[in-house]
């Protein structure tokens, strides 16, 4: 499991044609230059990433985040998710997050949560370079009705050596297109 701080980030920023060309020949939709940059390194190196909004985990928890503050369990019963994809879950002890601060951000290998995603105002993120269980992404998937690009990647299983040379690649896109910097990697 790696994260990397990534700051002075412009979230408004627009991918350029190219980029959202490839995406698009790939069959993924464009949304903002940092996600659809995590989005080329999944499908240069097959590992997927994700990119959590620093500022909107310290509103959402109310306390500084390190990477210490980072956590993966099994869902709480009944336990509230809404999805970047706008639809509101109600998770089962079947179902794995990623945590911060002990709340829900992410259902690991499948998708984020809508209020730690990357928005327009974002100028700061926690870039997740992960490995997860495939059988334990698949029960998520399974248990939700939800299958995603990464849930599919994570499904099969993969080479745990590409998971941070993924985050260095996508740290790397994001300095030489965003003119971002990493802080740092854990």
């Amino acid at each position: 499991y790696g994260l990397t701080s990534i700051e002075n980030l412009d979230g408004s920023i627009s991918s350029p044609l190219w980029l959202r060309r490839k995406l698009e020949r790939a069959g993924l939709k464009s949304v903002n230059a940092v996600v659809d940059l995590t989005n080329l390194v999944m499908l240069e190196q097959g590992q997927p990433l994700h990119a959590f909004d620093a500022d909107a985990l310290e509103s959402m928890t109310g306390q500084p985040v390190t990477p210490e503050n980072f956590g993966l369990r099994q869902a709480k019963e009944g336990e509230p998710f809404l999805g970047l994809d706008g639809r509101e879950l109600e998770l089962d002890e079947r179902c794995q997050v990623v945590t911060c601060h002990d709340q829900a951000v992410a259902l690991a290998g499948v998708m984020g949560s809508a209020q730690s995603g990357v928005t327009s105002h974002t100028r700061r993120i926690w870039l997740e370079s992960a490995m997860f269980s495939p059988s334990a992404v698949r029960t998520t998937a399974r248990a939700l009705g939800l299958r995603t690009d990464a849930s599919s990647r994570y499904e099969k299983g993969l080479p745990i050596e590409m998971t941070l040379v993924s985050a260095q690649r996508a740290s790397t896109l994001m300095a030489e297109h965003l003119d971002a910097k990493a802080k740092g990697c854990w």
